[in-house]
């Protein structure tokens, strides 16, 4: 196994996305695992601080609180996942088969698309949530909350 390897092995593990808040955990030796960069003392200030992940290149994170430094995925640990966008579907068409609606929830925000791409509506995240818990206790189910995938 190579350290080029190695490293994406670490970015696996990680599997950062854009807007995921991850902690400086400890100082990582210069040029480990063939990265051009190294560990500077200024950095040292930042271990134990939270951040959120503004890029994610092959050999580097780059963190939206600092601009100043590339760093290595061995020093990061994962605090908070950003929620991920859900797709729901519903209505059928005439034919019994072809979903009328969809709906795309994330974070903030629900857009209801007609089939076919015209947006109807957006909706904040709160509005969607008090449609739901409404549905949830007519049918005694829990369809949605937040956060979930």
């Amino acid at each position: 196994m190579t350290q080029k390897d190695l490293l994406q092995m670490h970015f696996d593990v990680l599997n950062l996305q854009v807007g995921d808040q991850v902690q400086i955990t400890h100082k990582v030796p210069a040029f480990y695992l063939g990265v051009t960069y190294g560990w500077n003392d200024d950095m040292d200030k930042y271990i134990g601080k939270t951040y959120q992940v503004k890029e994610v290149n092959e050999n580097h994170v780059g963190l939206h609180e600092d601009e100043h430094w590339c760093w290595h995925p061995a020093c990061l640990q994962v605090v908070h996942r950003k929620p991920k966008d859900v797709t729901i579907t519903f209505g059928l068409e005439e034919d019994d088969i072809t979903p009328m609606f969809s709906a795309t929830v994330n974070a903030n925000t629900t857009l209801i698309y007609k089939n076919g791409g015209d947006l109807l509506c957006e909706l904040d995240f709160y509005t969607v949530e008090l449609i739901f818990k409404h549905m949830n206790k007519l049918s005694g189910k829990m369809l949605l909350t937040r956060g979930e995938e």
